[in-house]
């Protein structure tokens, strides 16, 4: 886990917010699902660059 931290703070992943927290929200979970998890927080954490109606 610790270094996934490390490869987003590497890779500026945030970096458009001012404070980034982190935290475990689900204990013992496969890595694969872990992964998947983690990019949808990461789609949904940025700003929406278009809309569609």
């Amino acid at each position: 886990m610790e270094r996934r931290f490390e490869d987003h703070r590497r890779k500026n992943t945030f970096g458009e917010f001012e404070s980034v927290e982190r935290a475990v929200l689900i204990s013992n979970i496969s890595t694969e699902k872990a992964k998947f998890l983690e990019g949808l927080l990461i789609m949904a954490s940025k700003p929406q660059q278009k809309q569609y109606y």
